[in-house]
């Protein structure tokens, strides 16, 4: 199931991105940085959900969830920036800037709440040591 939903994310992405930043008129550097958003973004996407979608649901923590939902959020932003980076309205400064805090501060919330319950674990290792 996980590797289906990796490859109707990379269908969709090939469909609506990559079938436009390919023919446009720009430069080849300037192609080659815009497939590079999307395209790293799905493979630092994919062992995430192939990771969620074979491990039991109760052995993923919801500091897992949160990393996958912030780097998703990002890929979702660099698709949305390629698209508009090629056709040449995107803006710097716009509301689509926020996704990318926005993702970056969910990936550093989830990983807050696993430090934390590797904490707690230790914590637990110690006091039963002792």
């Amino acid at each position: 199931m996980g590797t289906a939903l990796i490859l109707i994310i990379a269908f969709d992405l090939w469909y609506f991105v990559l079938s436009v930043i390919l023919p446009a008129k720009a430069a080849l550097i300037e192609k080659i940085l815009n497939i590079y958003y999307p395209v790293g973004g799905l493979v630092l996407l994919s062992p995430i959900i192939y990771s969620l979608m074979t491990l039991k649901y109760q052995a993923v923590d919801h500091s897992w969830k949160l990393i996958a939902f912030g780097i998703g959020l990002i890929m979702v932003n660099d698709v949305i920036f390629s698209y508009l980076a090629i056709i040449d309205v995107y803006q710097s400064g716009s509301l689509l800037d926020s996704f990318w805090i926005g993702g970056y501060l969910i990936i550093g919330l989830g990983s807050i709440f696993q430090l934390d319950k590797i904490d707690r674990s230790r914590q637990e290792e110690q006091a039963q040591a002792a």
